[in-house]
């Protein structure tokens, strides 16, 4: 497992160059309106992972797991984070969080609960065997979530709501 101090003053620097990039995101987008610049999905899960560790006080695993990212309190969790409305699961995890990045560089839990829940309730399966789960439906299937099935925050995170997602191109402009 890989502990590291994830303090304040690192989260604040991830912020600032996360921020850094989404800025020029949607400076590309504004010069080429006929086209959409993301940030790439390893970068962001390498941002939801951090940012879930931090909020979440996982213990982290190297980057070469399969179907989970950390632990916590004896529960093996995966993370996910999406700029999208489609979330990819490739291996079915233990306990998931799924997190949304914003246009605007916000992040709010979309889902936090067992994976099993995801699996089975929703989402189609490509020809490859993953997962896709639109942001919606996790919203949807995590209002069913019994606390104690939860990861509990040691730092607060805003929770998405459904509406959210309708704001959400709003916002980046």
């Amino acid at each position: 497992m890989n502990i590291i101090g994830y303090d304040k003053k690192k989260m604040k620097k991830l912020h600032k160059k996360s921020m850094k990039m989404i800025r020029n995101i949607l400076e590309l987008e504004a010069m080429f309106p006929d086209r959409h610049f993301v940030l790439d999905r390893h970068l962001v899960a390498s941002f939801g992972v951090i940012i879930a560790a931090y909020h979440y006080g996982l213990c982290l695993y190297t980057s070469m797991e399969d179907a989970h990212d950390g632990t916590v309190e004896g529960r093996d969790v995966q993370v996910r984070m999406t700029q999208t409305e489609n979330v990819l699961i490739r291996e079915e995890p233990e306990y998931l969080i799924v997190l949304y990045l914003s246009a605007k560089g916000d992040v709010f839990e979309v889902y936090n609960g067992p994976g099993d829940t995801v699996l089975s309730r929703g989402g189609r399966r490509d020809r490859n065997g993953c997962h896709h789960m639109r942001v919606k439906r996790l919203i949807e299937l995590d209002a069913e979530v019994p606390s104690v099935e939860r990861i509990a925050q040691v730092r607060p995170i805003e929770k998405m709501k459904a509406e959210y997602s309708q704001l959400k191109k709003k916002h980046a402009r």
